[in-house]
């Protein structure tokens, strides 16, 4: 007669379950499993974890081929789970999963259904989204065959699902996925728990793409209050990233500090694993770069780039922060260079939409770097791949060198009446720069690095070459790159003209 419905059924489950001996549960596969999703529910990992102790489940540091009991591999994928949600150790839970999918029996629908969605998340995490989606469509297909569902199984499933979708750039259908899932979760009554967070921070995502920011802020907004309920650093973090962009690329008026001592906290109880804790250092350097303290945000970055020799899919949230860092600090050759390194691993991944976001990071530099020419072809080949799913946010987060060189295609479109990218999606662009960068349209932008305007700085004080690379601790042909570079931009060709032209734009 095993049947739970709501919440309050949940709970009495729990209750019940607590009642029977230890050594009866240990006998009962079926009973230990639902005990342990009810307590996942509710992102009890912590009781997870010891409850399998005491059940005599403790998998070694190392998995190997050596044989478990079948009772240890419908447990594997639980501690999986336990793993992701909890440490981000997304091999770890490929291990994991891949040790109980050798033992599992094809009659465990369910547990192979976890262990394939786990697997799948895991791959998510790792970039390989090819992967990662026909995991996902198998474990959802598993566990659709058990008919019941009342630990919200699937609904997390269906989570990682809709990230993957956007993951391959396809925004359009992720939101209509969203919408099935969003639905079935309320018909279902899985709307309250803290795993419907996700279904409401995807589509806040898209919806700030979309730049419509009023549903954007309540879907995330309302989203991290459900996370907040939980204990999953996952979950925790998913919902603070978007609260940072939102802070960080409209200003949003949200106290944020008390969101990291929140999961700073959760985070302790799991011993503050490592890969949790970059994150929190990584979401925090970008807070600190849009706050003026970019001496904080840049050894941040230094520090993260020596203890991480290789660049992964699994930190790229990290590699795009740093490169940000760089951008704006002035350090233009390693920011290309990361650039690069990231947008050759989205290719290979097949990530589409982390490919169109380098893409408008790379041409903001070509415009910091004076090449416009450059910039304004990699722009109209970028807005050919962004019309059709509707990107915006992506290239106004750019600020007013995005800005800059879509009036250029504007203009040119104007003048030789081509239809690539239409005037509708241009002009809407066009439109969704913050109103004071488009009222500074007609006035000449700062086209100059902080760095360039540094030496410019130095330059009108009458400093030589050689005062100049002391105060600036930089090589001389590095000086000289600057100096043509600034010359360049301000279409001079010598010290006094570069000064002169300076003052009159009001660079000094």
């Amino acid at each position: 007669g095993f049947s739970v419905q709501d919440s309050r059924q949940r709970t009495s489950f729990i209750r019940w379950t607590n009642q029977i001996p230890i050594e009866l549960v240990r006998t009962s596969t079926f009973l230990w499993i639902h005990y342990t999703l009810a307590e996942f529910y509710y992102s009890n990992f912590n009781k997870v974890s010891t409850f399998l102790r005491k059940i005599g489940i403790n998998p070694p540091e190392t998995i190997t081929d050596e044989p478990i009991p079948t009772d240890h591999a419908y447990a594997y994928p639980l501690l999986a789970a336990l793993t992701l949600h909890t440490t981000f150790d997304a091999k770890r839970v490929q291990e994991l999963n891949r040790k109980a999918l050798t033992i599992l029996p094809e009659s465990a629908a369910l547990m192979r259904g976890i262990a394939w969605g786990h697997f799948g998340s895991a791959c998510l995490a790792l970039g390989d989204i090819d992967s990662a989606y026909s995991y996902l469509v198998d474990a959802l297909g598993l566990i659709e065959i058990e008919k019941e569902d009342p630990w919200s199984v699937a609904l997390i499933f269906n989570s990682y699902l809709g990230e993957v979708i956007i993951a391959r750039g396809e925004l359009k259908l992720a939101a209509a996925k969203y919408q099935e899932f969003h639905d079935e979760a309320r018909a279902r009554g899985l709307h309250e728990g803290n795993t419907f967070s996700q279904i409401l921070l995807g589509p806040g995502l898209l919806h700030y793409e979309w730049n419509d920011m009023d549903a954007a802020e309540k879907l995330i907004i309302d989203g991290n209050r459900l996370a907040e309920s939980s204990m999953s650093v996952d979950r925790l973090l998913f919902g603070l990233a978007a609260l940072v962009k939102l802070k960080t690329c409209c200003n949003y008026p949200i106290e944020i500090d008390d969101k990291f001592a929140h999961i700073e906290k959760v985070a302790d109880e799991y011993d503050s694993p490592p890969l949790v804790m970059s994150r929190l250092a990584a979401l925090r350097a970008r807070l600190d770069l849009f706050e003026g303290k970019q001496e904080n945000a840049l050894l941040w970055a230094e520090s993260f780039v020596q203890s991480h020799p290789e660049v992964s899919a699994l930190q790229q949230v990290e590699w795009l922060i740093v490169a940000r860092i760089w951008m704006a600090c002035g350090k233009e050759a390693e920011c290309m260079q990361q650039l690069q390194l990231l947008q050759s691993l989205a290719r290979k991944d097949n990530r589409v939409r982390d490919q169109i976001k380098l893409s408008a990071m790379q041409i903001n530099l070509f415009v910091q770097l004076g090449e416009m020419e450059f910039a304004l072809s990699q722009v109209r080949s970028l807005l050919q791949q962004t019309e059709t799913e509707g990107y915006i946010r992506t290239f106004v987060d750019e600020g007013e060198n995005m800005q800059r060189v879509l009036q250029m295609v504007w203009d040119g479109n104007g003048r030789s009446r081509s239809t690539t990218p239409s005037t509708t999606y241009l002009q809407k662009l066009l439109n969704a720069f913050p109103t004071q960068m488009q009222s500074t349209k007609e006035s000449i932008p700062n086209p100059l690095t902080p760095r360039e305007t540094e030496i410019l700085q130095l330059l009108s004080q009458g400093l030589s070459y050689a005062q100049m690379t002391k105060a600036l601790t930089i090589t001389d042909n590095t000086l000289k790159t600057h100096i043509k570079r600034i010359y360049s931009k301000l279409d001079v060709h010598n010290r006094v003209q570069a000064v002169l032209a300076a003052q009159e734009s009001g660079l000094l």
